[in-house]
């Protein structure tokens, strides 16, 4: 039985939405988003969705669907936002997040479960797919297993030469991203930022060079956005790094724009 956490700090938000879901699902409870966090860090097998309510004491959904992106959770793990707010700008910076839905309260019960049942089919369809072009990848011996998995990824994620600095892959998401130039390979990713806000990535690349840990790094954006940007490396059979991953995220820091 798929498991869904329900995260709202109404005692009979929660009751109502136990009282629905039961019948299909296991449900685990938080009421606020720390809560939330913790629970799926303490939940062993995982969850498979999370019903986030928008307005929470201690940590707000925003911050938590933030942290959920952040930690790579919602590559598996759709999270469908509560809210009461009718407010298309706020929706839209929800989704724009990583929120999977937005489902306005009061909501009507045969359309919740069915939104739901979508959004764990759709991300069970996500790591079929990684799955089934890893394989076809590595029956093939080209050497792109870690490639086809990346292409599939729904978050912008490249490779980078440890060396030169180059990409040498970028993936679907990464090549659409508004704002990236047409063709990144080739390219390094500080082309999107200003000089001050790339000398930040470097440093951040030149201490996991050294330290061989993942280190996020803060920027600011041209276009007025903050990024986090994740490097993780990849070493080859002597134990050094030869390859670099990244990842680059948006920060959103509030329901009604964009921080």
């Amino acid at each position: 039985m798929a498991k869904i956490l329900v995260a709202d700090d109404a005692d009979i938000g929660r009751t109502l939405l136990k009282n629905l879901l039961k019948k299909e699902y296991e449900v685990v409870e938080a009421s606020n988003g720390l809560e939330a966090i913790r629970t799926v860090q303490r939940e062993r097998d995982g969850v498979d969705a999370v019903l986030l309510d928008l307005m929470m004491p201690v940590m707000d959904g925003m911050k938590t669907l933030a942290w959920f992106r952040e930690n790579r959770l919602l590559e598996r793990v759709p999270v469908i936002m509560l809210t009461a707010i009718s407010d298309p700008a706020g929706i839209a910076a929800c989704l724009d997040a990583g929120a999977c839905d937005v489902i306005e309260k009061p909501y009507d019960p045969t359309v919740l479960m069915a939104r739901i049942r979508g959004a764990i089919r759709r991300t069970e369809a996500i790591r079929t797919a990684a799955a089934e072009s890893a394989e076809a990848a590595a029956d093939g011996g080209d050497g792109g297993f870690c490639e086809a998995v990346l292409e599939c990824l729904p978050n912008p994620v490249y490779t980078m030469d440890a060396k030169t600095r180059l990409v040498t892959f970028a993936n679907a998401a990464f090549r659409s991203w508004p704002g990236m130039i047409a063709e990144p390979v080739g390219h390094t990713h500080f082309d999107m930022l200003p000089p001050s806000e790339a000398a930040v990535v470097a440093d951040a690349e030149n201490l996991l060079l050294k330290t061989h840990l993942q280190r996020p790094a803060l920027v600011h954006g041209p276009d007025g956005n903050r990024y986090v940007v994740v490097m993780n490396a990849l070493l080859d059979e002597k134990g050094e790094i030869e390859t670099l991953v990244g990842s680059v995220s948006r920060v959103f820091e509030g329901i009604g724009g964009q921080g």
